[in-house]
């Protein structure tokens, strides 16, 4: 099996927010889902949004914070979904799913 024809890319949204422009309530929603995961196995699900890619952009704004914040790395995993509510319909509001869970780091070999 041949590997993967990767290519490089620069920008869009694989680039991480820079710590400064994240905002207050995206800080101190992964806060308090780190919490409550280190006591919980559910995932969490925030409010509904407009668009599939709304959510999509909350989860992209919470990793990038885990990812940089002061106090030391964390992990935010999950997926955009339909919202419970819009599961039957073709089109409407979307839901992010996710943990927050402390980061390991590889070990070294």
């Amino acid at each position: 099996m041949a590997g993967l024809n990767l290519t490089p890319i620069d920008a869009g949204k694989g680039s991480r927010t820079a710590l400064e422009d994240i905002s207050e309530e995206i800080r101190e929603t992964v806060e308090e889902a780190f919490t409550f995961c280190q006591e919980n196995a559910q995932r969490l699900q925030t409010p509904a949004f407009e668009s599939k890619e709304d959510a999509e952009d909350w989860l992209s704004e919470a990793r990038a914070y885990a990812y940089q914040r002061e106090a030391g790395r964390l992990v935010v995993t999950g997926n955009a979904a339909k919202a419970p509510e819009q599961a039957e319909k073709d089109k409407g509001m979307y839901v992010a799913r996710f943990r927050v869970e402390a980061y390991v780091a590889p070990e070294q070999g």
